[in-house]
């Protein structure tokens, strides 16, 4: 996959491109369905906006130093849980996956009923994991599933104009600069919010390239972009809230652009090509720097595996433990184990029975959690002996629970940012 990068001279419409800004700031549905925002609150945010842009980092929402984070890393294509925590003791399940059987080398003894991949081995005592997430009415397209998730919509049947992410942002951080990021990805709809900023990052080299800013022109410019600038009489009533938002978003990412001078991407024990590394790298710098953004997302990874499974799934949980050691042992050595929670999640999971290389798209699969959470396995194991007419298991623990719990976690009232989810109290959070 191609790693998107900033140029070092880049055009005003390239910057405010490459900024990536989310949520309310220029997509939320709201907006583009038209729905007018209170005009106060608009005219409030609009002159706000120039004071934001050479505010300090915590001077625009003074965030709470010592706030919970939520690290969400989504495992895009389709994670085989199964393949992740394998369930090596029930029979069924090893004669189904007889085409794909991982080897030996690749899986170590976590219990009596399971192996865990080979990668995640150095974590197992640092590792929650639970079982069975999925919907009840599964659908076996990703964008369909994907947008599930996205919106935190689990039955496809009341989709939702903001994403689980950003109505997490929303509760808990709409007076800071920045609530929620997404880190070394696109935009995505995960953390389309109604009030809090949020943006996009790129990776730490191009980070660079914006903390530089060789041509000192931008950002004074920029600035004045964020207000109207002074020569623009009027410009201020005119805007409409597409606008403002985005004058909104611009001064937000601004203030946040000018906190990353600190940031050097140079963390000790973080291996090298590693993409995954390098996010939870600059995760952990913006904790560190009280930004107040307290909800990361990570895409990452390509687990559609058809064809190549019993190498490629290996590979990448390697890739993925290797980040996860590496980020655990920088927290651990900062002082910021306490204040962050590491999560997985995945569009579904795969097929329990193998085809000749690999496994089909799936419905309910296993979860990874890391942080001060109670280690082990949690949830309720599926049946393997119980299969749907695709061959596939029955979820035994909700998206809804899940993202309750991880709720929970931020401190979010039950109900505000998930409909109906029951938190997971195993998991002692």
């Amino acid at each position: 996959m191609n790693e998107p990068r900033i140029p070092a001279v880049v055009s005003r419409r390239q910057f405010l491109s490459m900024l990536g800004l989310t949520g309310a700031i220029t997509v939320a549905p709201s907006v583009l369905l038209g729905d007018a925002a209170d005009a106060a609150t608009r005219k409030r945010r609009s002159k706000s906006v120039g004071r934001a842009a050479s505010s300090s980092p915590g001077a625009a929402g003074k965030p709470v130093s010592g706030s919970r984070a939520l690290v969400v890393i989504e495992l895009l294509g389709g994670n085989d849980g199964f393949s992740m925590l394998v369930p090596s003791g029930d029979a069924r399940f090893r004669q189904m996956r007889d085409r794909a059987w991982l080897e030996a080398k690749d899986m170590d003894r976590y219990d009596d009923r399971y192996s865990i991949a080979k990668g995640l081995a150095p974590l197992s005592s640092q590792l929650a994991f639970v079982e069975g997430v999925g919907v009840g009415r599964p659908d076996l397209s990703h964008s369909a599933m994907q947008a599930r998730w996205w919106q935190g919509d689990p039955d496809g049947i009341a989709p939702q104009r903001t994403g689980f992410l950003g109505r997490c942002c929303d509760v808990i951080g709409a007076d800071v600069a920045v609530a929620g990021a997404t880190i070394g990805g696109g935009s995505t709809p995960a953390l389309i919010s109604e009030r809090a900023p949020t943006v996009v990052l790129p990776d730490i080299d191009s980070l660079r390239e914006l903390t530089k800013d060789d041509d000192e022109r931008m950002r004074p410019t920029l600035a004045r972009l964020t207000d109207g600038g002074t020569d623009i009489g009027g410009l201020e009533a005119a805007d409409g809230d597409l606008m403002a938002r985005a004058r909104v978003g611009l001064s937000s990412a601004l203030t946040l652009v000018g906190t990353l001078g600190g940031v050097d991407g140079k963390a000790a024990g973080y291996p090298a090509d590693n993409r995954l590394a390098s996010s939870l790298s600059l995760v952990r710098e913006l904790v560190a720097l009280n930004t107040g953004i307290r909800v990361f997302h990570i895409p990452w990874g390509n687990f559609d595996t058809h064809t190549g499974q019993q190498w490629s799934h290996p590979e990448q949980m390697r890739q993925l433990g290797a980040a996860l050691v590496a980020f655990h042992n920088d927290v651990t050595r900062t002082g910021l184990a306490q204040r962050v929670l590491v999560a997985t999640t995945s569009e579904f999971g795969r097929r329990p029975e193998a085809n000749a290389g690999g496994t089909d798209h799936g419905t309910a699969s296993t979860v990874a959690l890391m942080g001060p959470i109670r280690a082990g396995r949690h949830g309720a194991p599926v049946d393997f002996t119980q299969l749907d007419r695709s061959g596939n298991v029955a979820a035994t623990v909700s998206m809804a629970d899940y993202y309750a719990t991880l709720g929970r976690w931020l401190g979010i009232p039950d109900g505000a940012a998930i409909t109906g989810g029951t938190v997971l109290g195993s998991l002692g959070i």
